[in-house]
């Protein structure tokens, strides 16, 4: 790949989009609820149950999810009950899907010590979902394929 690693413009943070997505995503519990999001979860109660997170640590990760805008709070109302709130992802949120599945596959094929139990399917054709790097040309590339280089303004 590209090398950058002679290259210094001050502090990496201030222009490098990995450090600024890790900002937000960098820890187990936030990709758990965004696991549960992805897998239909809407409503806090399922949040904490799909997770196993206590109630804290999940109403903390929502929150956090809601100010960087992967989530968004609706209204909804059972008959009877009084109005409450469930997540539904952005998308911003939806965009990290590909990296969901990337994280997923890996430790499908590299994580032998705990086997998998969940597979993602294509819903239409039940063939296993995978996350592929393509460029905008549709270029299927492998990372010996990629150059890193600073973007011209």
């Amino acid at each position: 790949m590209g090398r950058l690693v002679e290259w210094s413009r001050g502090e990496k943070s201030e222009w490098c989009s990995l450090e600024r997505a890790l900002d937000v995503l960098a820890n187990r519990s936030t990709f758990l609820v965004l696991r549960e999001a992805f897998y239909g979860a809407r409503r806090f109660d399922a949040f904490t149950r799909g997770t196993g997170l206590t109630e804290a640590s999940v109403a903390k990760r929502v929150r956090e999810l809601v100010a960087a805008g992967l989530l968004t709070r609706q209204d909804y109302q059972e008959p009877g009950e009084r109005t409450r709130q469930e997540y539904v992802l952005t998308e911003s949120g939806r965009a990290l899907f590909p990296a969901f599945v990337a994280l997923q596959r890996w430790g499908d094929e590299f994580r032998e010590d705990r086997p998998a139990v969940v597979e993602l399917v294509h819903a239409g054709c039940g063939a296993p979902v995978d996350a592929v790097v393509r460029c905008t040309h549709a270029h299927d590339v492998t990372i010996d394929q990629v150059e890193a280089r600073l973007r011209t303004p």
